[in-house]
Formats: structure tokens, C-alpha cells, sequence
């Protein structure tokens, strides 16, 4: 017995000890992965969505007389916009846990045989049953006349057609007349001008200056010009110019409502989303079904493997057992042969012919 406990049972438990701790190991590391991944994927889906909308518009324009019509379809079209990327998150939340499913299942059966969990099915449309469409009822969707309006120098520009490039390029040029980058790039002491002065004589620099020299030059100009403007003369062009500006700004706000709208409405919905921490609320009850998914494999491979090391210890002290038994039974016989021994040779010592002799 002692043979088998040595060379046959104990290192058969204690294998099985080593991989049930790998096992776990490994089937954990899964799990936090799977849920990890699903939490950041939902996130960034939604957060993503919420970013690139309300670059442009998302239903056509019925026209002015229907422009209320046209804010509600709008921004109904927003919010199943951001419904629908949680939708997408979750698809892809199912995909991953099917995977790792299958994963767990595979790391068991290779241990526990191939009959394990053989008669389970995972239906991964099952999943996330919850209703999306929470949002509808936290966010404020009152339409104000200001939301109609949203005028700036890009969209100006944007709404007279010119490319975007363009319009990127020509806002990266006029930053460098910003006071804030003339003061920042003013050198603070004489050491400083001295260090920055050969590093920053390049084309870009030399370029920006040019611009600078040429906007002053214009500003002169414009003064000395409207020191020769009479009064007369001023009301004469004055007026028909602050007509035209306010002609065309009445215009421009009118024709660019259909751009105005969604750019104003994206960016209260970007503002509702963050202040409720939508994307993290939504990422974590994700991950969190995802978890409690894989939970259930999971367990479900460890007490198997646990019912299997249960029956080796078992085994293993039973035969523990029979072997402290073997042992105090020969201890008893041991003692009870150097009894007997003891008693024998006592007897072989006696001496009856003496005992016995007659004097």
C-alpha cells in the first residue's frame, strides 16, 4: 500500500492540485480579459458615435415652414443614433463571450473529457434583454429658437461652399496673429532671445512675420483712408453696407439652419451624454452580463474538477488511513514477538535440575 500511495496515488492528487491552480488561473485570466475588452469596446463605439455626429445633415431639409418638423426628426434620428451604438457594443459583447465560451469549455473537456458540458448549448441571443431606450427619458429634447442659429467664421465659409482643407489650412495660418501665440512666443529675457533666436528663423516663422508686417500694413492703410471719409460720404457708404451685412447675415442664418441645427444639437447631446455618464454606465452593465455569462462555465469546470480531486483525496486518505493502521497493527505485533521472545528465552534460563535437586 505504501508502494501505491508513493508511486501512484499521491502523484496523480498532487498533478491534479498543480493544474486545478493553472486552470483556474488561466480560466480567470479569460474571463477579466473578455470583460475588459467589452467594457473599452463599448465605450469607445459610443463615445465615437456621439463625436462624429452632427457634421452634417442626417434628413433632408423640408424647408423653412416645416423647420420644427425637421429639429424633432433630427434629433430623434440622434438619439437612435447613440441607441444604436450600444446595440452594436452589445452584438460585439456576444461575439466575445461566445468565444471565450467556447474557450472555457475547451480548456475542461480537455481535462475532464470530452463528454463535459457536451449536452449544454450557449445562446448568446440571450443576452443583454435589458431596454436600451433609457436615454430617451433622461435627455432634454426641449427645442429652443437658438438652436437653429450656430453662426462661425468655419461654418461661413463652409456654407459658401469652399472645402474643408482649405478652411483647416487657412484657421491653422490666422492661430499664429492670435495674441496669445505672439505672447507665448516672445522670448522672456535676452538669454532666452539669444537660445530661441537661432532655432526659430525658419521658413514658418519667417513667414508669420510677413503676414504680421502685412496686416499692419492694411490696418495703417485703412486708418489713413477713413480720416479722408467725409461725413457725408460715410453715411453714404455706411448705411447701404450695414443694410447689405444685415441682408446677407438674415440670409446666411436662414439657409444655414438645416447645417445649424444638427452642429448646435450634437453638441448638447455630446454635453447630456457625458454629464450622465452614459458610455459608462452602459459599458459596465455590459461587461458585467458578460461576467456573470462566463461565471456559470466557469464554475462549472472548477466543481468538476474539484468532484475529481475530492475523489482522489479520498482515496489517497483512505489508503493513508489503512497504512497508520498497518503500521500500529505491526507496531502491536512487533512488541507482542519481543514478549514472546523475551518470555521464551526466560524460560530457556531456568535451571529445573537444580530447582529440583536433593541435598
Amino acid at each position: 500500500m505504501q508502494k501505491e500511495l508513493q508511486t501512484n496515488v499521491a502523484p496523480k492528487f498532487n498533478q491534479m492540485m498543480l493544474e486545478s491552480v493553472q486552470m483556474n488561473d488561466k480560466i480567470t485570466k479569460l474571463v477579466e480579459k473578455t470583460c475588459s475588452a467589452a467594457y473599452d469596446l463599448t465605450r469607445k463605439e459610443i463615445m465615437t458615435t456621439v463625436e462624429n455626429f452632427g457634421s452634417s445633415q442626417i434628413v433632408p431639409y423640408p424647408g423653412l415652414q416645416f423647420v420644427y418638423d425637421y429639429a424633432k426628426e433630427t434629433q430623434r434620428r440622434m438619439i437612435d443614433t447613440i441607441v444604436s451604438s450600444v446595440q452594436v457594443s452589445e452584438e460585439k459583447a456576444r461575439l466575445l463571450t461566445e468565444k471565450s465560451v467556447q474557450e472555457i469549455v475547451s480548456i475542461g473537456q480537455k481535462s475532464l473529457g470530452d463528454e463535459f458540458l457536451s449536452d449544454k448549448v450557449f445562446k448568446a441571443d440571450l443576452m443583454f434583454t435589458r431596454r436600451r431606450d433609457t436615454i430617451k427619458r433622461q435627455l432634454n429634447d426641449q427645442i429652443e429658437i437658438s438652436d437653429f442659429f450656430d453662426p462661425s467664421f468655419s461654418a461661413v465659409l463652409m456654407w459658401m461652399g469652399i472645402p474643408t482643407e482649405v478652411i483647416s489650412t487657412t484657421k491653422s495660418q490666422m492661430e499664429v496673429l492670435y495674441p496669445s501665440h505672439l505672447l507665448t512666443a516672445l522670448p522672456t529675457s535676452v538669454y532666452s532671445l539669444k537660445k530661441q533666436l537661432p532655432t526659430q528663423l525658419t521658413l514658418q516663422t519667417l513667414y508669420s512675420s510677413t503676414k504680421l508686417l502685412t496686416t499692419g500694413a492694411l490696418i495703417r492703410k485703412a486708418y489713413n483712408l477713413s480720416g479722408l471719409l467725409k461725413p457725408s460720404v460715410a453715411k453714404k457708404v455706411v448705411v447701404p453696407l450695414a443694410i447689405f451685412v444685415g441682408g446677407f447675415t438674415v440670409f446666411y442664418l436662414i439657409n444655414d439652419i438645416p447645417n445649424a441645427f444638427p452642429r448646435k444639437q450634437a453638441r448638447k447631446l455630446k454635453k447630456q451624454v457625458i454629464e450622465m455618464d452614459y458610455a459608462h454606465v452602459n459599458a459596465d452593465r455590459i461587461s458585467k452580463e458578460c461576467r456573470s455569462v462566463l461565471n456559470f462555465p466557469s464554475r462549472q469546470v472548477m466543481n468538476n474538477f474539484q468532484t475529481s480531486i475530492d475523489k482522489r483525496s479520498g482515496e489517497k486518505e483512505r489508503l493513508e488511513k489503512e497504512i497508520r493502521t498497518a503500521n500500529i497493527s505491526a507496531g502491536y505485533f512487533k512488541n507482542l514477538i519481543e514478549k514472546i521472545a523475551n518470555e521464551t528465552k526466560f524460560v530457556e534460563d531456568i535451571d529445573l535440575e537444580k530447582i529440583h535437586s536433593v541435598d
